[in-house]
């Protein structure tokens, strides 16, 4: 139960991450979303990144974007974002 309350709260965070971003993206309709992998969540080998990469691809979707996922270490997908070479980070 703790396992499915904890990833229910990720994954509404992680909406609303995304909600936020697209705000600041307008004028691109490339998003570049820097990401670890996180099993079962988010996963590299999955065409669809995986259940977290699916709901961070359907609300950027709706809004026009494609989202392009990067996947590195978490600080370098930090240093990344900082430098302006990727538009958000997805735990």
């Amino acid at each position: 139960m703790a396992v499915v309350i904890t990833w229910l709260r990720c994954v509404g965070r992680c909406a609303g991450f995304a909600l936020l971003l697209s705000a600041q993206v307008q004028a691109e309709q490339l998003v570049h979303i820097g990401t670890s992998e996180w099993t079962p969540y988010v996963e590299q080998q999955r065409a669809d990144a995986g259940p977290l990469g699916r709901l961070i691809t359907a609300v950027f979707s709706r809004a026009g974007y494609r989202v392009e996922y990067h996947y590195y270490p978490w600080l370098r997908g930090v240093h990344l974002l900082k430098t302006g070479r990727l538009d958000g980070l997805a735990p």
